[in-house]
């Protein structure tokens, strides 16, 4: 039971990132396919990020955000304080 709680909120962790990521790029006016172009990858490797297919490594996180014209650590932080809310509402059993 708890090994499919530890997995349940990794995936949520995930979606938020995935929706973080998204908002930046909707933000800036850009298409998954412009911002695939920029980050030099395969044109469908934006969708593929957004919808889970495709992880990031750290290196490409910063191209991505990069490209998006915003600091990394900046979408970093809006990703943690998401996150930090997410664990303290969980936590008082919500």
């Amino acid at each position: 039971m708890g090994q499919e709680s530890k997995k349940s909120t990794r995936s949520q962790e995930f979606d938020l990132f995935r929706e973080v990521i998204r908002e930046a790029r909707v933000d800036a006016g850009m298409s998954q396919r412009q911002l695939s172009r920029l980050m030099g990858l395969h044109p469908t490797s934006g969708r593929k990020i957004e919808e889970g297919i495709r992880n990031l490594d750290v290196v490409e996180f910063v191209q991505l955000a990069r490209a998006l014209n915003r600091d990394p650590l900046e979408l970093l932080e809006v990703f943690l304080k998401r996150e930090a809310q997410i664990r303290d509402h969980m936590s008082d059993g919500g």
